[in-house]
């Protein structure tokens, strides 16, 4: 039974109303009613179809008739089903106009529905008072209950059934509403098979009458809690009638149940057992009080009980053994008629240990509720959408949201996700809670205004005793600040980055400003330079143009804007408020325009401290900055500064750095920058020839004579150069002994001829070093616009081209006739690309897997791949025989065997034992120093020697001496061995009894073309599997596309296989991500 319960059933149940007239019971309950709640007047309505019927008004000074249904306050609590509260009628429009304010001058209201055990709606229990009041939860509680005694007495005086409408036969299912309950525990009687109204119409007004006519005589009918049959009449049982259940009730409830005498005296207690602590009747109630809560819980309890309030305190028993007992008493004053106090009921339950839980609780909600991170508490499902139901959230997480909890509670955590929250960390959070377990990230998240800030989030399950989580608490940490600290030094470091790549400054000084905008969201930075007294623009700026245009040129003084201010003071400048502030006077019209509220300017110092500028932030709110938002800004101010300097230095350099110290020749930049204007001025009719000179042996003349006299030899040869062009071309030194050159205003691409004539016979005469002759030669290549190309890249690449072909061919000179063959010109141009594919990072390695018939990967090819930006995507057949074929396959095959050994070793952190197969060319293999680079990649990479697969094809071994010699240099390496391409050559079976092999792959030609195991290739495929197996060698099948050769492999014997049908060659980030995401193979 709840405590509530058992002091309505003395308050309002207590009172012998069984022997009364209706009107004297319904008059009595609303004296009671204005008595209990303090009100002007308490009022018992009923409502019919047309009409509102009051009775027994208490407060009134004159009668109050039936008034009209519709302009009832009543009659809206009766439609609703439900209590209404109006804390003022003149603040809620509507409300005023109701009869029963105009008519009774009152401003207060609250109405609670009778509703009968059916759930049906016959009027309404109401107070009304003449000013505002506030109506706790408990009064609304309290009036609920006076409505459930008058249903109680209404059916209990019921002379007939209620009427109900045609059709309707039987009751609809009893409301569990107030006291229902506990009244149909105490005896007190209700009607039995009554066929009520529908739920929501009220009574027809004639049967009200019915219901102030004297009880009929006899036992009144009886329901128990169990509903009988209709028409049985049948009773609760005799045990359990009157006085007898009284007893039962009182003997038997764990709560203390007493009476007392209003100065305290214990008249009746329901403990009659042997207790120490027993308080005797007739002795001082307060005697078993703690002495320091006494004169509480009379100003609490007792006093308020006194004046005929219904009260409740806690209180500590004064027990003989010291510990304290902690209880509460819910006391109810029992009143004579007059209103004098005559009695009171006390209800006391030991609460002890809910004490002890409520102060624990308490603790931590305080903790909780203090902390400086906020907390936010949500129900354990569903993980995923809707999301978590919040059921917590603490001061902290309102201050950094912005959302209340009555805005934030029952909704999702999602509310505070938007467009700028990473999708890959709430999907890496939601995938640890559908495990069961916490999460610690860090989240964009947004506030209630829709203001994006960075949360750091630690979410931690709360688990029942079976382990089951049934919440999760998140503590969140707002590091939006730590986070732009982060942006900003890291911004602030790509700055100085540029600064020393030497970028455009325009490129620097948009970065800097941007840094600073980072830092300060929904803020314009503005850095001005400071010349002859005037402020000028140094960079872009997102600042309205119209105000760029008005602040340019401004000579700067103590008034003139917060940077002329800056500037003349020396000093930082803020103006909180442009419209306020009188030093904006003469620009207030334009930022007006834009609003333009506030600006915040420092000077920009030189080393010598000389003001060279001024750096600016704008916002569009009125804004003062706080001490470490001024010291970000001048720091800023002081890097911009070091900016400046440095590129005042660049220019005082500039004009070193665009010349060749040893020739005084252009240098290849500014050779670049003269070709780029020289197309741009050529006319129509007009060609461009860009020529490209490498000196031969140029190199033994430096080993022969030093480096002195190489240096005057090419400055001889810049000499000889410039004259033989005289001023019809342009000449500079792209570096070592390299020269290129740039012929204008040509009639035709053939008289590139006589400009080669020219410059090879200025070399044929010989120079002199320390008196002797020396004969220098060289190779010039040409490319001529419009007919080989157009931008001044594509000229110089293929002028190089044609330069390698003169050298390799031994033609003193050759040019790309304007009219070519494409294939040759891509061949030249190609080979001259690959000569510089390396250094430029053009070549990248791709892995195809290798598998073994369980479809488990145990290795991956490295395989070349070149993406030339002039030439686009180049094939390795096509580029691999050039690379042999012009040395280049030595140093590019020595960065493959680096790179390899490299990603190897990466790979085994995914796949540990994963092998890693990396081609070796006929040339490479003839090196000397192969060995020993095999061994640096070893040591360098930290590689197992046995991961590291070199393959070998059989052309390698046509000298066999040699050969053995470099293979067992490479297998004391530790390193495996496989011979490549098998059966596609010799394929002497001498290499495999005599050469410690560990693998051989047969060609894709013999895979490529397996149906069956019946074919010849079939039968060749077997027999090389058998053999190897007999040799304990392994054999790989290369150039599996399809399931069908899968399957043939595997039944031939096959160890492992490599092709399409498992993966196409990817790079090594792909890779990576391939074999985590691939599932166990099935074998």
């Amino acid at each position: 039974m709840e405590d509530t319960e058992i002091h309505h059933m003395f308050e309002l149940a207590g009172p012998d109303l069984s022997g009364r007239a209706p009107e004297d019971v319904f008059g009595r309950l609303a004296e009671r009613m204005v008595h209990r709640f303090g009100v002007t007047v308490a009022l018992i309505n009923f409502v019919g179809p047309d009409l509102l019927h009051p009775r027994a008004p208490s407060g009134l000074t004159r009668e109050l008739g039936p008034l009209p249904r519709h302009l009832t306050p009543c009659a809206q609590v009766v439609d609703a089903g439900r209590t209404v509260v109006v804390p003022d009628a003149d603040a809620v429009a509507g409300w005023r106009e109701h009869t029963f304010f105009s008519g009774c001058g009152c401003r207060f209201y609250a109405g609670a529905p009778i509703v009968t055990t059916s759930g049906h709606r016959l009027g309404t229990v109401c107070l009304l008072h003449r000013t505002p009041r506030r109506f706790s939860e408990t009064d609304r509680r309290d009036l609920e209950a006076f409505a459930e005694v008058v249903s109680r007495e209404l059916e209990r005086r019921a002379p007939r059934p209620w009427p109900g409408p045609p059709g309707f036969d039987s009751a609809p299912a009893p409301v569990e509403f107030g006291l229902a309950p506990l009244a149909a525990r105490l005896d007190r009687p209700f009607l039995n098979g009554a066929t009520w109204p529908p739920a929501g119409r009220s009574v027809p007004g004639e049967h009200l009458e019915s219901l102030f006519t004297p009880a009929p005589e006899g036992p009144a009918p009886t329901r128990d809690r169990e509903a009988a049959p209709a028409g049985t009449g049948s009773r609760l049982p005799p045990v359990l009638q009157g006085e007898r259940l009284k007893t039962l009730l009182m003997h038997h409830t764990p709560d203390l149940l007493t009476v007392h005498a209003p100065d305290g005296r214990l008249l009746y207690s329901n403990r009659d057992s042997g207790d120490a602590d027993r308080l005797e009747v007739g002795e001082d109630g307060f005697e078993v009080i703690l002495p320091e809560d006494r004169e509480r819980v009379r100003d609490e309890g007792w006093r308020p009980a006194l004046r005929g309030e219904r009260t409740h305190t806690r209180w500590r028993w004064n027990t003989r053994s010291g510990v304290d007992r902690w209880m509460e008493s819910s006391v109810v004053p029992v009143q004579r008629a007059s209103g004098e106090v005559e009695y009171l009921l006390a209800v006391t339950r030991d609460i002890t240990e809910r004490q002890q839980r409520e102060e624990e609780t308490a603790l931590l909600r305080s903790a909780v509720m203090a902390a400086g991170h906020a907390v936010l508490i949500t129900r354990a499902a569903p993980i995923d959408l809707p999301g978590p139901e919040i059921i917590y959230v603490n001061e902290a997480f309102t201050r950094m949201t912005g959302f209340t909890p009555p805005e934030i509670l029952g909704r999702s955590p999602r509310v505070l996700q938007g467009p700028g929250t990473d999708r890959v960390t709430l999907e890496r959070i939601r995938q640890r809670l559908a495990r069961g377990e916490g999460a610690d990230e860090t989240l964009l998240n947004y506030t209630r205004e829709g203001r994006p800030f960075w949360a750091h989030l630690t979410i931690t399950p709360l688990l029942d005793p079976a382990g089951r989580v049934t919440h999760w608490v998140s503590v969140q940490r707002d590091v939006t600040h730590e986070r732009r600290e982060q942006g900003f030094e890291q911004a602030r470091r790509e700055v100085l980055e540029r600064v020393a790549a030497a970028e455009p400054l325009q490129d620097v000084l948009a970065a800097l400003t941007g840094m600073l905008e980072q830092r300060f969201p929904d803020t314009t930075a503005s850095l001005l330079l400071l010349q002859g007294g005037r402020l000028h623009e140094a960079g872009p700026s997102r600042l309205p143009p119209d105000y760029r245009q008005a602040v340019e040129g401004c000579r700067i003084g103590p008034n003139v804007g917060a940077c002329g201010a800056a500037a003349s003071l020396r000093e930082p400048v803020v103006s909180s408020d442009l419209f306020t502030d009188p030093r904006w006077e003469a620009f207030r019209p334009v930022i007006e325009r834009h609003g333009l509220r506030a600006c915040w300017s420092v000077p920009v110092f030189s080393g010598n401290r000389t003001v060279v500028g001024t750096l600016a932030l704008y916002h569009r709110v009125p804004a003062s900055p706080a001490a470490r938002e001024l010291e970000v800004l001048e720091d800023t101010a002081r890097l911009a500064a070091v900016v400046l300097e440095r590129y005042r230095a660049l220019d005082d350099q500039q004009r070193l750095s665009l010349f060749d110290s040893l020739t005084r020749l252009p240098n290849r930049t500014l050779f670049s920058e003269q070709l780029r204007a020289a197309l741009n001025r050529r006319q129509e009719h007009e060609h461009v020839a860009v020529g490209l000179l490498d000196l031969n042996r140029f190199r033994a003349v430096n080993d022969s004579f030093g480096h002195d006299q190489g240096d005057q030899l090419l400055q001889e040869i810049a000499q000889r150069l410039g004259e033989a062009l005289g001023g019809s071309g342009l000449l500079a030194r792209m570096g070592g002994d390299e020269f290129a050159l740039i012929v204008e205003q040509l009639p035709a691409a053939e008289h590139t001829e006589q400009v080669a004539q020219a410059v090879m016979q200025t070399l044929a005469a010989p120079f002199n070093l320390r008196g002797q002759e020396v004969f220098v030669s060289g190779s010039l290549g040409f490319a001529v616009a419009p007919a080989d190309g157009h931008s001044g890249a594509d000229l110089l690449l293929l002028a190089e081209s044609a330069m390698y072909h003169a050298k390799q061919r031994a033609l003193g000179w050759a040019s790309l006739k304007f009219a070519p063959q494409r294939d040759a010109r891509r061949s030249v141009a190609l080979e001259a690309a690959l000569h510089h594919a390396l250094e430029l990072r053009e070549l990248e390695l791709h892995y195809q897997p290798i598998v073994d018939p369980a479809g488990r990967v145990v290795a991956a090819e490295a395989l070349l791949r070149w993406y030339s930006p002039a030439l686009g995507s180049v094939s390795p057949d096509e580029f691999i025989p050039v690379a042999e074929r012009t040395g280049q396959i030595i140093p590019i095959g020595a960065w493959v065997l680096e790179r390899a050994c490299l990603d190897g070793a990466a790979l085994q952190r995914l796949v540990p034992g994963l092998r890693v197969a990396v081609n070796v060319s006929s040339k490479q293999f003839g090196q000397p120093q192969l060995a020993p680079q095999v061994r640096g990649a070893l040591g360098r990479s930290g590689l197992a020697p046995e991961l590291l697969t070199l393959e070998i094809t059989e052309s390698v071994l046509m000298d066999q001496e040699e050969a053995v010699r470099r293979v067992r240099e490479l297998c004391a390496l530790g390193v495996r061995l496989a011979l490549d391409d098998f059966g596609t050559g010799f394929s002497s079976l001498q290499y495999l009894r005599e050469l410690p092999i560990h693998n051989v792959k047969i060609d894709r030609l013999f895979v490529q073309t397996l149906q069956d195991v019946a074919g010849k290739d079939a039968q060749i495929v077997r027999a090389i599997a058998q053999l190897c197996q007999v040799l304990d060698l392994e054999v790989t099948a290369e150039g599996v596309e399809n399931a069908q050769q899968a399957e043939v492999c595997r039944q031939l014997g096959i160890n492992l296989m490599q092709g399409w049908q498992f993966a196409r060659p990817m790079a090594l980030d792909t890779l990576c991500a391939w074999l985590q995401q691939r599932p166990e193979a099935e074998a």
